[in-house]
């Protein structure tokens, strides 16, 4: 997958009165309407036999991305690792194994934001965000309209 190394987003968000208190402060510290540069760098390494269906090897990716202090953006950072491994079980079956983690932060006194957190399982499968402000298994509310808008350079 290629990405891009520089980007430009424009966030606008809405709150309910289901909101957390977070995301309210969120708007207090950031304003309902960010405006983003990010960059991102990565290394990967690929053994795997196949891109599309692999069969044995292994593929390593490491991302940080960060939001670049060249306006009143969001200033953070996220460093990201994804490590997978293929292994033929018989002639049809490949087992693999998928693991991925990061760690992510604000900078410059700014607290990441909220929708940049790291999720258990994604969000689909499990909606808990894990944050050391909220704790393991808190269900987050909906936000009424959060609009990310991201151009590639």
């Amino acid at each position: 997958m290629s990405r891009s190394p520089l980007a430009y987003e424009n966030t606008t968000i809405g709150l309910t009165s289901a909101s957390p208190q977070r995301f309210y402060e969120y708007l207090n510290t950031f304003g309902s309407v960010t405006n983003n540069y990010m960059g991102t760098v990565g290394w990967s390494h690929d053994s795997r036999d196949s891109a599309i269906a692999p069969t044995q090897g292994s593929m390593q990716n490491l991302t940080l991305e960060s939001g670049l202090p060249v306006t009143d953006g969001l200033h953070y950072y996220k460093l990201t690792l994804r490590d997978q491994w293929f292994f033929p079980t018989n002639d049809s079956t490949t087992l693999m194994i998928n693991l991925q983690g990061g760690y992510g932060s604000g900078y410059g006194g700014k607290p990441l934001p909220f929708f940049k957190n790291f999720f258990v399982g994604g969000v689909v499968l499990v909606p808990y965000a894990v944050t050391t402000r909220e704790g393991w298994g808190r269900s987050i509310p909906p936000v009424t309209r959060l609009a990310v808008t991201r151009c590639s350079c």
